[in-house]
């Protein structure tokens, strides 16, 4: 039983790191591509 429960915590929190990790990536791009988009405009 302590086992299983163990494993289930185990798994939602990979989950939780995936899911994270998934909207920092995304964030940062969004980021990058603001400042990329900003400085093409400034140089056009």
């Amino acid at each position: 039983m302590i086992n299983f429960t163990n494993e289930l915590i185990l798994k939602t929190l990979n989950t939780f790191f995936l899911v994270g990790v998934l909207f920092i990536g995304y964030k940062l791009v969004c980021y990058i591509e603001k400042k990329i988009t900003l400085l093409i405009e400034k140089y056009i």
